[in-house]
């Protein structure tokens, strides 16, 4: 039996209705997978120097020098630093290779120092 104009507006309706409820879903799932990155960050920085949250925010900050190149053939290698500030303005640094890969470096996401 053919469909009614009401019945087809109501189809048409449910189907918007579904592709925006899976795009929520999608900028939700997004916005989790953002935030657990952070929380996984977070706890890295935690591992690297205990009680760093203790007196609020920190702040991060990246250097990468590029080493001399050991010949033609080998890639360039950098000497990679992290500096962290804690919210008393003390600052540690850690070499690039004891950081955990889960603290980002801005080389690896098109910011600065590419």
């Amino acid at each position: 039996m053919p469909q009614t104009a009401d019945q087809v507006i109501e189809e048409i309706a449910n189907v918007q209705a579904r592709r925006e409820a899976m795009a929520k879903l999608r900028e939700n799932r997004n916005e989790y997978d953002r935030l657990l990155d952070l929380l996984d960050a977070s706890f890295a920085l935690q591992d690297l120097w205990p009680g760093v949250f203790n007196h609020g925010k920190c702040k991060t900050k990246w250097t990468r020098i590029p080493l001399k190149p050991r010949g033609r053939n080998h890639p360039i290698q950098y000497k990679e630093t992290l500096f962290i500030t804690n919210g008393r303005g003390e600052t540690r640094k850690f070499p690039g290779d004891l950081v955990p890969t889960v603290i980002p470096r801005p080389w690896n996401q098109g910011g600065r120092n590419d």
